[in-house]
């Protein structure tokens, strides 16, 4: 319709935008299946030489099918949206196949869910995530090896049931509560970025409902953890190394550590960052 290859089109774009101190990345595919990856390759090749400068990166729900796409991309997302259908343990399940799909070369960034499916689909009965469904896909992300999140997304706050302008305390509420998890996110990136990433803490009881990674930076131990249950848990989790005396939880609770071990209480679905000091 506009008399261009799609390839065309991108040079375009590119040659325009390269240099818009707002560009973070070229987000070069939305889902599109492995039969594109030819075609993905050829635009992959083009940006490159004409942007050196941004990565790209690209979204996919195809999950056994990740590493085909390992040449073709900078950044590897995937977009799990498991509330109301779902557990929501697929962030995880999500989150650490990407990151093994791309061998820990590349990173990876996750498209948390913040939208109520039946925006889409007004046979579905109206559930949108709630605060703490959504920061804890957040956290699910972060500690399984995310580098990036890109909530999913502004526009649908905007939306009630089959597209519907939402009202604008509804809009209000829902952004308040983006921003609210964005901020707590925020400081901890220095972290995740620049420390030293622990990884999942040996010593921590295996359990599907419980998740923890830490990061070392600045000299303090930044412990991520989230239930990921709908039960209450009470955690011992042993400190990689010694000399550690009180932790405090973005949560506002002070917890003074005995025999090096955190001893945590978790409420459902809870997730959070404990700050650990010498």
């Amino acid at each position: 319709k506009m008399g261009k290859s799609g390839l065309e089109l991108a040079k375009d774009y590119v040659l325009k935008f390269r240099d818009h101190p707002a560009l973070i990345a070229w987000y070069i595919n939305d889902e599109l299946p492995i039969n594109y990856i030819p075609k993905l390759t050829e635009m992959y090749e083009l940006i490159r030489r004409l942007d050196p400068n941004h990565p790209q990166f690209q979204v996919l729900y195809q999950i056994p099918d990740l590493e085909l796409y390992y040449d073709c991309t900078d950044i590897m997302g995937v977009d799990p949206y498991p509330i109301p259908s779902r557990p929501i343990g697929m962030v995880s399940e999500w989150t650490s196949s990407a990151v093994k799909a791309m061998n820990n070369a590349k990173p990876v960034w996750v498209v948390p869910q913040i939208f109520d499916w039946s925006v889409y689909n007004p046979a579905r009965e109206p559930r949108e995530p709630t605060f703490e469904e959504k920061k804890n896909m957040f956290y699910q992300a972060l500690i399984n090896g995310a580098k990036g999140l890109i909530a999913y997304s502004y526009f649908d706050l905007l939306r009630t049931t089959g597209g519907k302008e939402a009202s604008k305390e509804l809009f209000e509420k829902r952004w308040k509560e983006v921003c609210e998890i964005a901020a707590e996110i925020k400081k901890i990136v220095p972290a995740i970025l620049e420390g030293e990433d622990l990884g999942e803490l040996k010593g921590i009881p295996q359990s599907e409902k419980f998740q923890a990674r830490g990061f070392l930076y600045k000299g303090k131990l930044y412990l991520l953890i989230a239930n990921t249950s709908n039960d209450k848990l009470s955690i011992d989790i042993p400190l990689p190394s010694k000399g550690w005396k009180t932790a405090i939880g973005f949560n506002g609770k002070k917890i003074v550590i005995k025999n090096n071990k955190l001893r945590i209480d978790l409420q459902p679905l809870e997730a959070t960052t404990y700050v650990l000091s010498k």
